[in-house]
């Protein structure tokens, strides 16, 4: 996984992706999603999930509130969403895979502030307009030392099945406890 998201890192920073930016992740939960994750971070930038599941103008709405510069995703997934004009980097496409084979698999150097956005998620929109809410690289690494343990998980070497999206928080807490023990 982390040849990988360095190589799609490297990939990334190419496109414009780095500090400030706002990457799409438009993938299926999987391996996929994780190497997006990790290369959004290692180029600098932060992700917002979009999910294919949710009507279009929802979508639309988080791809426009987030300020997404850049769309990551599969061709299943990205197809179902109003992309417009956005750049799209499909990880299933020939060429898009050609050139990440060439990369190198060593991360770029890229400062990583803690006060830095790791990720924006949106609320429900049950009062209303959904609102985007952005998690720091802090706050994620506050909330992850203390919410598994109260959570009963967390164990090293434990098995983990993401049962919630990942554009929730427990999908979140799930995902981040497993990458971190």
């Amino acid at each position: 996984i982390g040849s990988r998201a360095n190589r799609l890192a490297r990939y990334l920073r190419s496109v414009g992706v780095g500090p400030e930016s706002v990457v799409g992740l438009a993938v299926d939960r999987g391996v996929d999603f994780v190497v997006g994750v990790l290369a959004t971070w290692r180029a600098g930038g932060a992700y917002v999930t979009l999910d294919a599941g949710v009507p279009a103008q929802r979508s639309a709405f988080m791809l426009a509130e987030s300020g997404v510069s850049v769309l990551v995703g599969s061709t299943d997934v990205v197809g179902d969403l109003p992309v417009g004009r956005l750049r799209t980097v499909l990880l299933d496409d020939p060429l898009v895979e050609a050139v990440l084979a060439g990369l190198p698999d060593t991360p770029p150097r890229v400062p990583a502030p803690v006060d830095r956005v790791a990720y924006v998620m949106f609320t429900s929109g049950s009062t209303g307009q959904p609102k985007a809410v952005q998690v720091t690289h802090r706050g994620l690494v506050n909330y992850l030392s203390g919410a598994p343990a109260r959570l009963g998980i967390g164990a090293p070497g434990a098995s983990y099945a993401l049962l919630q999206p990942p554009t929730t928080d427990f999908g979140n807490t799930v995902l981040f406890t497993a990458l971190t023990t």
